[in-house]
């Protein structure tokens, strides 16, 4: 087995230096050459063409700004303020990040930002978007058709004292001149524009080339939605974060800062509503006790009114003195039952056995022996009875 290993090993040696002899003897130095300096020039190209592109790309393609803002949320729950047991408690972060990535919240947070117009300059390859910084803006603006949303609205500055206001709503073109100090009144809209200082002002040129946006709300939210991302940060830290990437940097800040910002008020929102909770059951139990306490009040005053008794203290002695008195209506009761059951056994039998003094009762003290021993309290209290009677 060992030999054979070897005996292979040798030939695989010798099979590789024989491939090294042919490609020393096939292989010339001088030919290779001569093909490299006749590609030199494709070469040169290639690697020109794939610089030039990268330029181009880099020169001509917008920068993304990113973002970022990191919220911690805290654990709140009604029930441990109140004190009670509950079957689930709602502190899944998740949760949270499912509302913030909704709609209905996106919205709240657009509605807080400046978007209502936007003001771009149109380049020849690239377009700016000014945002808040923009040294052209509506004022005072009144929407009287929605026809006029999302639709490019070119503004000329270039004839001196005079705005040029040129669109196109529905194949319907509509062009008008106005002055910069009075205001523009459209079939769509109507607005004041304010100028401010800037170098675009002074070129004077076709170069420029301005134009603004009256904006959709379902436009900012499809666009906006797919640039924000929010997930879970950390499950532990229950902190979730939230990025935003955009061509203009301020739109990236305000954006993910509102994001925040909203979530804040409406978890304070959410609190506040979960405080009323407790200050209205708060409330409720309050009131049932006070009525409760306000019909024992009642019950006792009829009571005192009742029974007329005016100290609380004088109750006690009423109380003895009617438990006495039914004590003693027991007993008597008592023995005028005994009484008849004697009777009865008396009479209950043949009339020749029957003697004439059978039929006289019972003297009372006998019966009284009698429940002595049977009944030795309630004996007790008919001798109390007969004493109170006495």
């Amino acid at each position: 087995m060992i030999s054979e290993g070897i005996s292979q090993s040798n030939a695989s040696f010798d099979n590789y230096k024989e491939r090294i002899t042919n490609f020393s003897n096939e292989f010339e130095l001088g030919l290779f050459l001569y093909i490299l300096r006749r590609s030199l020039i494709w070469i040169f190209l290639i690697m020109l063409l794939a610089g030039t592109s990268a330029a181009l790309y880099l020169r001509y393609t917008p920068d993304t700004y990113e973002a970022r803002a990191i919220v911690q949320v805290r654990k709140t729950n009604t029930a441990k303020v109140l004190a009670m047991s509950t079957f689930s408690e709602d502190e899944n972060l998740y949760t949270d990040v499912e509302f913030m990535r909704s709609r209905l919240f996106l919205g709240k947070v657009i509605d807080r930002l400046p978007m209502e117009v936007s003001y771009f300059n149109r380049g020849q390859i690239l377009t700016e978007e000014y945002y808040t910084h923009s040294f052209f803006k509506l004022t005072d603006l009144v929407v009287t058709n929605d026809a006029i949303r999302d639709i490019p609205v070119a503004i000329d500055l270039n004839v001196p004292n005079m705005v040029g206001v040129s669109y196109t709503v529905a194949g319907a073109p509509f062009k008008g001149a106005f002055g910069r100090d009075e205001p523009i009144r459209t079939p769509h809209f109507s607005a004041r524009l304010q100028l401010n200082s800037h170098p675009v002002l002074s070129q004077q040129d076709d170069k420029v080339n301005l134009y603004l946006k009256i904006n959709s709300r379902d436009r900012l939210l499809d666009m906006y939605v797919q640039r924000l991302s929010i997930k879970v940060l950390d499950p532990v830290a229950r902190t979730i974060d939230v990025t935003c990437r955009d061509q203009n940097p301020w739109i990236a800040k305000d954006l993910s800062q509102s994001v925040v910002t909203t979530y804040i008020d409406e978890d304070v929102a959410r609190q506040g509503k979960s405080a009323e909770s407790v200050l209205g059951f708060i409330r409720d139990q309050k009131d049932t006790v006070f009525a409760s306490l306000r019909d024992s009040e009642y019950e006792l005053r009829n009571s005192q009114v009742e029974n007329k008794v005016i100290d609380m203290n004088l109750m006690t002695p009423l109380y003895l003195e009617r438990t006495a008195k039914m004590e003693d209506d027991l007993v008597d009761a008592t023995l005028e039952l005994e009484l008849l059951r004697a009777m009865e056994r008396n009479t209950d039998k043949p009339v020749e056995e029957m003697a004439a003094y059978d039929l006289l009762p019972p003297h009372r003290h006998q019966i009284r022996t009698v429940l002595g021993h049977h009944f030795p309290r309630a004996a007790g209290a008919g001798a109390a009875a007969r004493r109170h009677g006495h």
